[in-house]
């Protein structure tokens, strides 16, 4: 089982390991990984700008940031450098900016290297029957 949240405000170090006992209460017959992404889910993309160039409205020139974890409110980032009044709307971008970017690109984020981490692991404790 794999928890992924938004840590916002919190430190993931800190609120992760909590959220990582009652995942394990809940299913103890399973292996379990909990991941917080710094801020929001969306820091990933940061991390990966540069793939994400002219996709869902973002402008053809966008950069990833030297520190993309180090910004709160990434959802606003993502709108100041779409196209023209186009503003990032989760429901709508979120799929294709999360199937499209580069996962290599986002592992700058500790957030989401400690993701590609757990998957790997936890794939490597699935049975043969999944």
């Amino acid at each position: 089982m794999l928890v992924v949240v938004d840590s916002d405000e919190e430190c993931p170090a800190i609120s992760g390991p909590s959220l990582l006992e009652r995942a394990s209460v809940v299913r103890i017959n399973l292996p379990v990984a909990v991941v917080l992404a710094k801020h929001e889910f969306e820091s990933w993309f940061i991390a990966a700008a540069g793939s994400l160039a002219g996709c869902a409205g973002l402008r053809d020139d966008i950069q990833a940031p030297a520190n993309p974890e180090s910004i709160q409110g990434a959802k606003e980032w993502l709108t100041e450098r779409m196209v023209g009044t186009r503003a990032y709307t989760p429901t709508l971008d979120q799929p294709l900016l999360a199937s499209t970017f580069d996962l290599a690109s986002a592992l700058c984020a500790g957030s989401f290297e400690k993701f590609h981490r757990e998957v790997e692991r936890l794939l490597s404790q699935a049975p043969d029957a999944w």
